[in-house]
């Protein structure tokens, strides 16, 4: 049976980005991903909206948990699922002018919100 989950779009990271590894983690120490510019698929299931990224593991957090380490990949690269978000949750974030100046969504959500 294949996945009810459907390619809807891709976002674009227009600068390099930090992400948790793990969205759902609430650590403030958690692993994180330096994420860099390029266009990266949106995925749908169910009503939810997520991306699928790419980039290298973030050393900062490695360095005896100093958090004034300036972030640095560290060479291992890995894939991961952003975090999750409904339709008007992704309406909210591209009116915000902090966020659509670091991405851009490219899919319509209009059949998704009716």
């Amino acid at each position: 049976m294949k996945p009810k989950m459907r390619r809807v779009g891709i976002i674009r990271v227009k600068e390099v980005s930090v992400f948790k590894l793990d969205p759902d983690n609430g650590n403030p120490q958690a692993t994180t991903v330096i994420v860099y510019p390029g266009y990266y698929p949106a995925y749908s299931y169910r009503g939810l909206f997520w991306w699928y990224l790419n980039g290298d593991l973030n050393e900062r957090y490695y360095i005896d948990g100093d958090h004034e380490t300036p972030h640095q990949p560290m060479g291992l690269g890995v894939q991961f699922l952003s975090p999750k978000y409904s339709a008007r949750q992704l309406l909210a974030l591209e009116a915000d002018p902090a966020w659509s100046a670091k991405f851009e969504l490219r899919f319509d959500l209009s059949e998704e919100v009716a």
